[in-house]
């Protein structure tokens, strides 16, 4: 078959008229049986040969083909320059973990120091590293010590009311709050000693030297628990005791009325008093909340690629504990730049378990440990 009439077996192929034909020759379609075709057909109606026809050729421009081409072969010019620059220089040595860059070092620890992150004394337990943060009781715990905050009571210890007597006028007290003292209506004389009951007002007016040697005094006996157990906090952080801890202006003013200082700790033991004088209730909880908390460390072991884990493992492991902790250790000096782990992770169980927590609120009838 002539290639002119290969379109005629696919109708639906017809090449596309020349611009200059109306649309309307586009709305019949013909097949090559139809007989009004084959009558029209002459001589004259003989298709043109291929030689005669303009060819019309579909396809990408040769331009674009040249332009792909050099793209391609740009990025193949780049991505070997990207390697040859990336690749180390034959005077550099590989990074080894000896030689990879390290954590740095915090600062030692100081007394006037802010940052709570400071770093330990190095010894043969390892180089240690700190973090101090407060850590709080919940709010159960507090409801339970709330009940018992009751009236001050303070007891003399195997004393008589003679030398009670002595011993309150050797305190240097001003002349009015030693006779508010020595009023003889709020004492109690037991079999056991004298039985002492100050008035709220003596009790928030005393100097913090003097209310500081008394309460040590009663500190010896442990009828007076809150002498003995006082609220504790570090020795110059009142701000960081109390910061964040919604309290008002006004209760923080009546603590620092009953702030007194024994060693290094400030100590406060009047609770009860406090709590008098603060009528609403969520103020209350806050202050036991606040007084309740302790500064706490966080104590991390650093570990780095050259630490010496044997000697490690020789301090913090003991027996058995030994086959746990140095494989951990070494493992650990695998990493490039170290790692820090919590020394929780290093102690036996019975310790491990009392870190960062209180005891337990007692039930009704249980004896304490």
């Amino acid at each position: 078959m002539p290639r002119s009439f290969a379109w005629r077996r696919h109708p639906c192929r017809l090449p596309l008229p020349p611009s200059g034909l109306p649309r309307s020759k586009l709305s019949t379609t013909v097949t090559p049986d139809d007989p009004q075709v084959m009558k029209s057909k002459s001589p004259k109606d003989k298709p043109n040969p291929p030689e005669a026809r303009p060819q019309t050729h579909v396809g990408v421009d040769p331009k674009i083909w040249i332009l792909t081409l050099l793209l391609v072969c740009l990025a193949q010019f780049i991505l070997l320059a990207v390697l040859f620059l990336s690749k180390p220089s034959p005077g550099t040595p590989p990074t080894s973990p000896a030689t990879a860059p390290t954590a740095p070092r915090l600062a030692p620890y100081s007394p006037t120091q802010r940052d709570p992150y400071f770093a330990g004394r190095p010894g043969p337990w390892g180089e240690l590293e700190y973090a101090r943060f407060d850590l709080e009781p919940t709010d159960e715990f507090v409801a339970e010590e709330l009940k018992t905050l009751t009236q001050t009571r303070w007891f003399f210890e195997h004393m008589e009311r003679d030398r009670v007597q002595d011993l309150i006028q050797g305190l240097g007290l001003p002349p009015s709050l030693e006779a508010e003292c020595l009023n003889a209506s709020e004492w109690k004389q037991e079999p056991t000693g004298v039985l002492l009951a100050p008035t709220g007002h003596l009790v928030m007016s005393l100097p913090p030297e003097i209310r500081a040697r008394l309460y040590s005094f009663l500190a010896n006996c442990p009828r007076n628990d809150l002498q003995a157990w006082p609220f504790i906090y570090r020795n110059g952080g009142f701000e960081d005791w109390f910061q964040r801890s919604g309290l008002s202006a006004t209760t923080i003013g009546l603590v620092k009325q009953v702030l007194y200082q024994r060693g290094p700790a400030l100590c406060v033991s009047d609770a009860p008093e406090l709590l008098a004088r603060i009528p609403d209730l969520d103020e209350r909880l806050r202050l036991i909340k606040t007084l309740s908390r302790a500064s706490a460390l966080i104590m991390k072991l650093r570990i780095r690629p050259d630490t010496d884990t044997k000697a490690l493992a020789a301090y913090w492991g003991r027996g058995w504990h030994v086959k746990d902790i140095e494989p951990l250790l070494s493992s650990l000096t695998k990493l490039p730049t170290g790692i820090t782990i919590d020394v929780a992770h290093l102690l036996p169980p019975f310790a491990r378990k009392r870190l960062s927590s209180f005891p337990a609120p007692l039930i009704p009838g249980q004896r304490p440990p």
